[in-house]
């Protein structure tokens, strides 16, 4: 096992121990639990000779001094520690073992997935920007593209219209020629004769009788 799995591992008891260490302070005697920390080669001759230095009074003091010899003790010492809590202290042991805690290699994960989570948020972000602004482009060539077409199509209309004026007026000249050729016509077929042209016959007629 790495020594990074072992430092979290000893992390983990240290702090489930540190979240019930009054009633630690309070409950366990040292002698109760030094036999095993002795014989897995946690305390050593000297470190039991510190422990119980001057504590014949108060047995809370040899909890504190184990307290801190095991910190600077093996990476399995907290663990050893709460393996021999179970012979004389078994609901403190479960207690402690029930106790939750999150372990550095947690935070280290759960930071690792914020941070991920976020990197992500914010691609997704990015793309979403980027999705709007090429919608928005489409958006305004297409717009510019139907005013084009639009103004073509006004111009063309004048076009016609202007096209069609020219038209009707050709036309209506042409109607008022035509007119004056069907006058010109019946007139000349018909032999027909104005008031002046009956006074002008009447006055030669009379003439010549």
């Amino acid at each position: 096992m790495s020594n990074y799995r072992l430092d979290n591992m000893r992390d983990e008891y240290r702090k489930r121990i540190q979240r019930n260490w009054v009633a630690i302070v309070r409950t366990v005697r040292v002698e109760d639990v030094e036999d095993l920390l002795y014989e897995r080669g946690i305390l050593t001759d000297d470190d039991l000779e510190n422990i119980h230095a001057g504590t014949d009074i108060d047995h809370r003091e040899p909890v504190h001094r184990l307290r801190r010899t095991l910190s600077k003790g093996p990476n399995d010492a907290f663990e050893v520690f709460i393996e021999a809590l179970w012979k004389d202290y078994d609901w403190l042991a479960e207690r402690i073992m029930q106790t939750e805690v999150v372990s550095d290699e947690g935070n280290v994960g759960g930071e690792e997935e914020l941070q991920s989570l976020t990197q992500q948020l914010a691609d997704r972000e990015n793309e979403l920007e980027d999705v709007a602004d090429e919608t928005k482009a489409k958006e305004e060539e297409e717009i510019e593209a139907l005013t084009q077409q639009l103004a073509d199509r006004e111009n063309k209309l004048k076009e016609v219209t202007k096209r069609y004026m020219e038209l009707e007026h050709v036309m209506n000249e042409a109607n008022v020629t035509m007119g004056k050729v069907e006058e010109y016509l019946r007139k000349k077929n018909t032999k027909t004769y104005t008031n002046q042209d009956v006074i002008s016959m009447s006055q030669h007629e009379t003439g010549i009788q």
